[in-house]
């Protein structure tokens, strides 16, 4: 090898070095920037997350002293709405007035003769068909809820008003009231079976089975699961909601998944895939 090669070639390889050295340079720099933007991303949330923590216990004091305020406002005298019959004029129900009732409800235990009232008035007021204000109905429940720690006193069984509330407002936010009593209660069952096999015209199974609605359904599925009885199977069908899951409707779609829980849990789903299967070789003639 010559000179002028071995010169090319010297500077070829220090070309190539200085080639991998910018290289390098160019990686280590896009590196330190990525870690510096993540570094300083990470101390600005951390900044945010302080300052929202800081805002957020600011609106807390703010809220709660703006409950505090409308509890002692209407403290000396919200239960004045409890004095049904007893004066010409009543308070008008507002939300505030609910909310101060749940939050007397979770802060005393001992004045029974007040849970008493309390009981009485929500009792009227969510089996009041007429209710205008049915934003009132998940908190009026929720109050019922609330008292059945004292059904003892009450000639009424709080489990059972929110039992005929639903028949009345077939609302899903009291059905999962209902539901949270059974989980905690096992007991209730017994009441539960009883009240779905009352003779009347509010029958509760009657009146699932003549409409179609998430609540409804769902309130089917419930019953279904938790009493696991012939009887109440054999109500389901008679007031036709067999016919009513299988026969082509318009909202179907919009609850299919609950649908076929339901014919699954019953059995009906198979009964048809049977009844189908019939209808096949009795359509085809000479089948033998």
């Amino acid at each position: 090898m010559d000179k002028t090669q071995i010169t090319n070639s010297s500077l070829l390889i220090m070309k190539r070095e200085i080639f991998r050295n910018k290289l390098r340079k160019e990686f280590l720099e896009k590196r330190f920037k990525n870690k510096r933007s993540i570094k300083i991303k990470a101390v600005f949330e951390q900044i945010m997350k302080i300052q929202d923590a800081k805002n957020d216990e600011e609106n807390q004091d703010s809220d709660s002293a703006s409950d505090q305020n409308q509890i002692s406002e209407e403290s000396c005298d919200y239960f004045a709405v409890f004095q049904i019959g007893r004066t010409h004029k009543r308070q008008k129900l507002t939300y505030k007035i609910l909310k101060s009732m749940k939050q007397y409800l979770q802060k005393n235990t001992t004045y029974q003769s007040q849970m008493f009232k309390v009981f009485m008035f929500c009792e009227e007021q969510l089996l009041n068909t007429q209710q205008e204000n049915i934003e009132y109905i998940p908190l009026l429940a929720e109050i019922i809820f609330l008292l059945q720690n004292y059904s003892t006193k009450f000639e009424t069984q709080p489990f059972i008003v929110l039992l005929r509330a639903f028949t009345k407002h077939q609302e899903y936010s009291i059905l999962q009231f209902i539901e949270s009593l059974i989980f905690h209660n096992p007991i209730l069952i017994t009441q539960l079976e009883e009240f779905c096999q009352i003779k009347e015209d509010y029958n509760l199974i009657k009146l699932l089975c003549e409409k179609i609605t998430y609540a409804n359904l769902k309130m089917i599925l419930f019953l279904l699961n938790t009493l696991k009885n012939k009887d109440i199977f054999k109500l389901f069908e008679f007031y036709g909601l067999k016919k009513m899951l299988l026969k082509n409707i318009d909202n179907q779609n919009n609850y299919e998944k609950l649908r076929f829980q339901i014919l699954s849990t019953t059995g009906w789903n198979e009964d048809e895939s049977d009844n189908q299967s019939y209808q096949i070789f009795g359509d085809a003639p000479n089948v033998y």
